[in-house]
């Protein structure tokens, strides 16, 4: 199965039955693997969840660009846009989450425009480095998503 979006297409993993984790899709631009998009289940505290007998409703995404040249060209919005409506049309989902640590500040800007919004911020939760960062976590409806990549689509 493949998803598109614009110049971007994505190309589904093959399944990880073991894992909680199992809707992970390879990036492509121009027939290359540029990164991966996955999404994995968190509980009602924001954690992820390791087993499918623990497992709700709250799927959480999540995106790797892996080489810093293919980073701010639009490729990780448009691969999250392809994403995010295979999760709400396809399979239904009523919202999704991401989460990122704020010293991420370049996903963080990529989650909000497309319509994501702060539901959780642990203060000092995650170290990179030699620093502490928070640890957010995001939260997006389809109606918000709608309205973003309108948006987004009027601006290109």
């Amino acid at each position: 199965m493949k998803l598109t979006y614009k110049d971007i297409e994505l190309v589904k993993k093959e399944e990880r039955e073991e894992e909680i984790s199992s809707q992970a899709w390879h990036i492509y631009k121009d027939g290359v693997i540029i990164g991966e998009v996955d999404s994995y289940f968190i509980d009602y505290e924001y954690k992820p969840i390791r087993r499918k007998e623990e497992s709700t409703d709250n799927k959480c995404i999540r995106i790797n660009i892996s080489d810093s040249e293919n980073w701010d060209k639009g490729y990780g919005t448009k691969a999250l846009v392809a994403f995010i409506e295979y999760l709400f049309e396809e399979k239904q989902y009523r919202l999704l989450y991401a989460q990122t640590s704020s010293d991420n500040q370049r996903i963080e800007h990529v989650l909000k425009n497309l319509g994501f919004r702060v539901v959780s911020r642990l203060k000092d939760e995650v170290l990179v480095g030699s620093k502490i960062y928070d640890f957010l976590s995001l939260k997006l409806i389809p109606h918000n998503f709608k309205s973003a990549k309108k948006r987004i689509e009027q601006g290109e």
